[in-house]
């Protein structure tokens, strides 16, 4: 690991950065902290770099079909915004962000949903269909909430979401306040949003606010993992442009710990700014999201490294 370029190019500019700001860096000092970091460091690069070249690549249309094996959302929403279908690109990215992934049993959650249980031949709870026929989506997850879960989990930070149609806080709500929110068409929901033509960044701010704010269940892990991963696919021109540390755990301990400093000493609107600034120093592709999900996992065992897969 450590003879890797990368490696050899963040603990470079990681030390020069120390060297240039009093040694602000002061949670990494120590050799082995620092190591342990870096490598939660790449392996955020290679989580956000798996994305950007899966959508650039020629994706296999079985990817998209809840019925076969080969489905998978991620490479599924870049196969169908490949084929100029940005409603359902959108939609499959929405259920695999709100389902999260089964460190087990995968995607099956929103395989199930998504293909209506392989009940009904080769047809699906498209977004066509659900926004057409809302009520009988509604009825059908509320009968079959149980199987769609199945002995499935949602994913690591979904973990406290519920399946139900009907509770406040069940698959239901959050589903039934996203097509409230955006209508029956995404491109005209986005029109809307983006006449004055925003930068990548001040886009991903303004929809993180109407997200976060219209979006039930969704808050701002949920907000920020589905809005990074409508940029990193290249769905949406987005690119997170603070960490959006408020409100949240590991990230706002991680950068606690990153800089040796306490909530007296600094709040979480200052250690974004501290962020910001270190990740233009160092020039990463999506730098918030990769700052944001290294910090997540190096706090949770900063003298050891560990690989967190999601």
């Amino acid at each position: 690991m450590k003879n890797t370029a990368l490696y050899r190019s963040l603990e470079n500019k990681i030390n020069t950065y120390n060297s240039q700001n009093n040694n602000i860096l002061s949670g990494i000092l120590d050799p082995i902290k620092k190591d342990v970091f870096i490598r939660q460091l790449i392996d955020s690069i290679r989580r956000v770099k798996y994305v950007e070249t899966v959508s650039s690549r020629t994706i296999s249309p079985e990817r998209a079909n809840p019925h076969s094996d080969l489905f998978d959302p991620i490479k599924g929403a870049c196969y169908l915004f490949q084929q100029g279908n940005f409603d359902e690109a959108n939609w499959l990215i929405f259920l695999s962000s709100h389902f999260g992934i089964d460190p087990i049993n995968g995607w099956k959650i929103t395989k199930n949903l998504y293909g209506k249980l392989g009940e009904d031949g080769n047809n699906r709870w498209s977004w066509r269909e659900v926004t057409s026929n809302p009520s009988t989506f509604f009825n059908w997850l509320d009968i079959n909430s149980l199987q769609v879960k199945g002995d499935a989990k949602f994913g690591n930070h979904r973990r406290y979401q519920s399946i139900s149609a009907t509770s406040n806080a069940g698959t239901g709500a959050t589903i039934s306040s996203y097509i409230n929110l955006v209508g029956n068409s995404h491109s005209s929901f986005f029109s809307n949003i983006i006449q004055d033509s925003p930068s990548p960044k001040v886009l991903f701010n303004r929809l993180y606010r109407i997200y976060k704010e219209n979006i039930k269940g969704f808050s701002r892990l949920g907000t920020f993992d589905f809005l990074c991963m409508l940029g990193k696919s290249g769905i949406l021109n987005i690119e997170p442009d603070i960490p959006y540390l408020k409100g949240s755990s590991g990230p706002l301990t991680g950068t606690q710990m990153l800089y040796d400093l306490n909530r007296q000493q600094a709040d979480a609107s200052t250690l974004e700014s501290y962020l910001v600034n270190l990740g233009e120093h160092l020039q990463l592709s999506f730098g918030m999201q990769v700052l944001e999900d290294a910090l997540c996992n190096w706090q949770k065992k900063p003298s050891q490294y560990i690989y967190f897969n999601g």
